[in-house]
């Protein structure tokens, strides 16, 4: 196994905090390693405060291999997109699980991907930061191994990106979004991507290199985004505006087969899918979602503790907003421990959350009772949190996770 946060935190290296512990950690955790914590033998949930996310490396584990398997034997290439996690461990996991390459929303967040071991980086998002379109060429041109996409979807746009690149001995590749009416970036139709695709030929230092879009948003137009991807890359080809072999590249994590399916139309191109969900799965959108929610493991989860029974059928725990995904699908209550032991499945609903309280109905539930909620959406609890203990399959501590949102 890669050490955790090569580049960020030794695993023998600096101390996490020297006056306050980690959020949910043991008190006496202040000042200590990586290390040290490690010795302790700590287990989760038993031996932090409440509430406390969890990661899971069985499913973690389980979930880099059926992602490999899959993007195998679909032939196409694997950049997930990191700020599901910003976690470097999990980032350096899917490196070294044979991800080709890593996406990101910013050109910040690439560099943490770059640090992280990535050498091909996708900023899936129309760029025009100076400083970050400066660092972009500084990368390249300092590493000749390492790649960075940046996206355009206007001639404005790619006038600014050249512009604010330069020119230097490599020329950097840009994706041409393309978009639907009532979506978010993108060109809406043929002939504005083919002005877009001239002006790029025309300007120093970029070239294009594909076309891309973020299907996610789009629902049941699923393949009109996908017909417009395609129709995209073949005109732009008719009119040498593009590369030989481009990348299509799309993917969100509910619906990549189609992407797939979709792509292995188009001769002579590179498919890259940019689905982030996957490694850390989840116990609401992405179960019922996923291509491969049959196989994906749910590997992040909070725990709370029952802090009050206020009425017949409400029972309050001290987990909220603070601290867990509590828009969209709301979490589910996946396991129950009562005086150390784990109980049966339990008739427990949850209703809302406050920023602190998360607000359950059921008679069933005893005060101090310590509840593991699953959650929807992983990425919107990652950031809510700092530390997260990483366990075996029986919640013995192996691992402290970084986050760097």
């Amino acid at each position: 196994m890669l050490l955790p946060h090569r580049v960020w935190r030794a695993i023998v290296g600096p101390v996490i905090n020297s006056t306050v512990p980690p959020k949910s950690f043991p008190g006496d955790s202040a000042g200590l390693t990586t290390d040290e914590m490690l010795a302790r033998g700590w287990r989760a949930p038993v031996d932090f405060s409440t509430p406390l996310a969890v990661l899971s490396q069985p499913a973690l584990d389980n979930n880099h291999q059926v992602m490999a398997r899959w993007v195998a034997d679909h032939g196409v290439r694997l950049a997930p997109h990191g700020k599901t996690t910003m976690t470097p461990l999990v980032i350096e996991q899917q490196l070294a699980a044979g991800v080709w390459g890593m996406t990101a929303a910013t050109p910040w967040q690439a560099q943490t991907m770059v640090a992280a071991g990535a050498r091909n980086v996708i900023i899936a998002n129309e760029t025009l930061d100076p400083y970050g379109l400066a660092w972009v060429r500084t990368a390249m041109e300092s590493d000749p191994g390492l790649t960075i996409w940046v996206y355009v979807d206007s001639v404005v746009g790619a006038q600014r990106v050249a512009e604010r690149l330069g020119t230097g001995d490599r020329l950097v590749p840009v994706l041409l979004e393309v978009g639907l009416v009532g979506g978010r970036g993108g060109v809406r139709d043929l002939d504005t991507g083919v002005a877009v695709a001239e002006a790029v030929r025309e300007l120093s230092g970029i070239e294009l290199a594909g076309v891309a879009a973020f299907e996610g948003v789009y629902g049941d137009r699923l393949d009109e985004i996908l017909a417009m991807m395609t129709t995209m890359i073949n005109t732009c080809r008719e009119q040498k505006l593009i590369s030989d072999r481009p990348m299509f590249t799309a993917g969100g994590s509910g619906a990549f087969d189609a992407v797939a399916a979709a792509a292995a139309k188009v001769s002579d191109v590179d498919v890259v899918i940019r689905s982030g969900c996957y490694v850390a799965h989840d116990d609401g959108l992405y179960a019922d979602t996923s291509p491969l929610k049959e196989s994906l493991q749910p590997a992040l989860r909070v725990w709370a503790r029952v802090i009050s029974l206020p009425e017949p059928e409400l029972a309050l725990v001290d987990a909220g907003k603070r601290d867990l995904t509590a828009e969209g699908v709301l979490p589910i209550v996946t396991a129950i421990i009562r005086n150390g032991e784990r109980l049966p499945g339990l008739d427990v609903r949850v209703d809302r959350f406050n920023d602190q309280h998360g607000y359950l109905l059921t008679d069933q539930l005893q005060v101090d009772d310590l509840v593991e909620l699953g959650i929807s959406h992983a990425c919107l609890t990652f950031d809510k949190w700092r530390h997260i203990p990483v366990v075996d399959a029986d919640g013995t501590v192996i691992n402290i996770a970084e986050t760097v949102f």
